[in-house]
């Protein structure tokens, strides 16, 4: 009678598993026109993944009003997608920075006038006042105006500053000069300097150690020593007039402007060098000074034209069902087991972007701490070698396990040029007891700067489908089980010899096609031991010899 009472619970289980998607999503997605989305460019933030892909990833693995989970959620493009589309959505990461911008623009309850009056509000006590620190000794020829500074080149590079500016009146074109500062303008910017601030701005130190230092060494030990006292001074202002406002969600979305004011005002770039655009705190000798009450002023413009797509696509009824938690994804407890439907998620790259590093500067002025000793990193400097990263991600991978309902799916995201790296998050998936469906090249919104110009760099990312079981529902094929992996040689000539001439050449395209082998393998259990071995410049080695 029990076996029958159990054999019966589990054809009914498969009923209802039989409504769920039996299938992984299987098509690359081609970005549509309209492509380009304000509302997912009012913050930087890194390896933020395209919405319209997302979008049609939940649209395949859930229905409306089901519950979507991005553990290592970042800006939060996995669950503003899933509210657009009507499901629930929880995020979580352990970086305050990636959950303020998620809820920041989820929050769609507000007055557009409301905005607006409060940056007015500010601009009628700061904006003179600021403007006043860049004074030149110049007025348009045009119209008589006093030209308004965009920026100087101060870095170490020019023995005199070197300034380009414009009259605000007659516009850039009509009238922008580029010239040195005067005698008696570096004399103002002298006396200006030396002044004491008397508003608040964060004293926090970097790390005592950076895992990619670029800084320390040119005197740089303390955020406020990344920017001008100038520009320290201007931000100061900005920051006092934001927190004088009452409105809770206006205050938030102006935060979230002067935030991404920040890397522009500071010495971390020049005329052809964005901030952080190696994923490191680097200070080119050629570095600029931008006027903050300029850039402020664009990136508060870049929140109204962002929030005004968000709130297009998601209600205020929508967002209700968004819960954002600032949180390590190695504990999930505020989730009980079995109640999400689908995960997308796109975990930490091993060691290629350093979230707390590079956080730094914004969580030191929204005065929010990062607890580096949870972060699922590889950072030696942390002493987190690749046993501690897999290690974590095996801790994450159990907690998304345990919340998943059975018979139901995991996307992950992910892309390294380190099989050891590959093969760490492989075994953590692994190990949580998730099932293989498949693996498919994506390419990114944008190439990073380290995929532009490195030639050893993979291009695409990897969108890897697993689940986990409900009882024979997607049970994986084992033929292949029992056979042995092939050698990386053996591999890597064997996908050579399956593609058309004209791409043997092409060694990212070899290398998505050896890891996503690499991944298959990986979950059939006749994986190599020596795979912390492989590289893409021992593929890159191979490739040559095979055209040879």
């Amino acid at each position: 009678m029990k076996s029958d009472c159990l054999l019966a619970e589990q054809e009914r289980q498969n009923h209802i598993a039989a409504k769920f998607p039996e299938y992984p999503f299987d098509r690359t997605v081609s970005p549509p026109k309209n492509s380009y989305s304000p509302m997912y460019k009012m913050h930087k933030y890194w390896a933020r993944k395209p919405w319209y892909l997302v979008n049609q990833y939940i649209q395949h693995f859930t229905r409306e009003g089901e519950v979507v989970l991005d553990p290592f959620c970042g800006s939060g493009v996995t669950g503003l997608e899933a509210i657009a589309c009507s499901r629930s959505a929880v995020l979580v990461d352990l970086n305050p920075t990636a959950t303020f911008i998620a809820k920041m623009t989820a929050t769609v309850d507000f007055d557009f006038y409301e905005i607006k009056r409060a940056f007015r509000q500010i601009a009628i006590k700061y904006s003179d006042r600021i403007q006043s620190l860049y004074w030149l000794d110049q007025t348009c020829s045009l119209c008589n105006s006093p030209f308004e500074t965009r920026h100087l080149l101060r870095g170490p590079k020019f023995e005199t500053p070197v300034v380009v500016a414009h009259c605000p009146y007659c516009g850039v074109k009509n009238s922008q000069i580029r010239r040195e500062l005067k005698s008696k303008e570096r004399d103002f910017l002298a006396k200006i300097e030396a002044e004491q601030i008397t508003t608040w701005y964060p004293q926090v130190a970097f790390p005592n150690k950076f895992i990619k230092d670029r800084i320390t060494y040119k005197g740089i030990q303390h955020i406020h020593q990344i920017f001008t006292p100038r520009n320290l001074k201007a931000l100061s202002w900005i920051f006092e007039g934001i927190n004088q406002i009452d409105n809770e969600t206006i205050r938030g979305l102006l935060t979230l402007a002067f935030s991404n004011t920040l890397l522009h005002v500071s010495k971390l770039k020049a005329e052809n060098v964005r901030p952080m655009a190696v994923n490191s705190y680097w200070v080119p000798d050629d570095w600029i000074e931008e006027n903050v009450w300029y850039r402020f002023t664009e990136r508060v413009k870049l929140v109204e034209r962002g929030m005004k797509v968000a709130m297009g696509r998601i209600s205020k009824r929508k967002a209700e069902g968004l819960k954002v938690y600032t949180h390590t994804s190695t504990d999930l407890s505020m989730i009980a087991d079995n109640t999400v439907d689908y995960i997308f998620t796109d975990p930490p790259y091993g060691d290629s972007i350093q979230y707390s590093e590079l956080s730094r500067i914004w969580n030191a002025w929204l005065k929010q701490d990062f607890p580096i000793q949870e972060e699922v990193i590889i950072n030696p400097t942390q002493n987190k070698e690749h046993i501690q990263y897999e290690m974590l991600l095996t801790q994450a991978f159990s907690e998304m396990y345990r919340v998943l309902k059975p018979g139901r799916w995991l996307t992950l995201c992910f892309h390294n040029k380190s099989f050891e790296t590959w093969n760490a998050i492989l075994q953590a998936c692994k190990k949580a007891k998730f099932r293989y469906g498949n693996a498919l090249p994506q390419k990114p919104l944008a190439q990073s700067f380290t995929q532009a110009w490195a030639k050893h760099s993979p291009k695409t990312d990897l969108l890897i489908n697993l689940y986990k079981p409900l009882g024979t529902l997607h049970s994986a094929s084992t033929k292949d089980k029992d056979k042995a992996f092939p050698s990386l040689d053996c591999l890597v000539k064997m996908v050579c010899h399956e593609l058309p001439v004209s791409e043997r050449i092409n060694i990212n395209l070899i290398y998505d096609r050896v890891v996503m082998e690499l991944v298959k393998s990986t979950f059939y259990g006749n994986c190599p031991d020596n795979l912390n071995d492989y590289s893409i410049y021992k593929i890159a080695q191979i490739m040559k010899d095979v055209q040879n």
